[in-house]
């Protein structure tokens, strides 16, 4: 991270963990399921026709 706090996935490897080097997708692609949960499991919207809602993440 820079003295921001702000981390570039382009220009940034990584520093350990599930990949190595610089990977951009690297944080949502070495995404492993949580213990106990369905490992093939996906998420889809099952009505195309309404908005998608999410919460519980932060945006900035």
């Amino acid at each position: 991270a820079n003295c921001k706090g702000e981390v570039d996935l382009n220009k940034m490897g990584s520093q350990g963990g599930h990949y190595e080097g610089v990977f951009p997708m690297g944080l949502i692609g070495s995404l492993l399921p949580a213990p106990n949960e369905y490992r093939f499991s996906r998420f889809i919207s099952r009505d195309v026709t309404k908005p998608l809602k999410v919460s519980g993440i932060n945006s900035f």
